[in-house]
């Protein structure tokens, strides 16, 4: 991806992130509550709960937030970062977030770290469901 169409994305998708959670922290009545895949299942998804656990995050109880939902509290912490790092790249004229996420899908796309990855997602995702029984 092109260093500027992904600096974009991320931004556009931290700013989507910000918004959602702005409109739970007010709690307008017109936003459909909980998960589809939950409602249509009965079973958590492995991001259900994200919303509450970045909301617990923001507040600063951060056992809290991990207990939630541990993805949550890690999308969290990306959305809130990214964006700090993406502006300093275009403050500074630099591309380290272009060359850093480079070398992280190089590194992600390995058989090894590819499967660890997937089965800490599957981890959480029974985590969630543990809490829902």
């Amino acid at each position: 991806m092109e260093r500027n169409k992904l600096y974009r994305f991320v931004l556009l998708l931290s700013l989507a992130g910000f918004i959602w959670l702005f409109i739970h922290r007010i709690n307008l009545t017109w936003i459909p509550a909980g998960c589809l895949f939950h409602t249509i299942t009965g079973v958590p998804c492995p991001g259900c709960w994200s919303t509450r656990a970045a909301l617990t995050f923001l507040q600063g109880n951060y056992v809290e937030a991990f207990l939630i939902n541990p993805l949550g509290l890690f999308t969290t912490l990306l959305a809130v970062c990214l964006p700090l790092w993406i502006s300093i790249d275009l403050i500074l004229k630099k591309d380290s977030f272009y060359l850093f996420f480079q070398k992280a899908e190089c590194f992600i796309c390995k058989k090894g770290i590819a499967s660890i990855l997937i089965l800490l997602v599957i981890a959480n995702w029974l985590w969630n469901i543990s809490k829902n029984l």
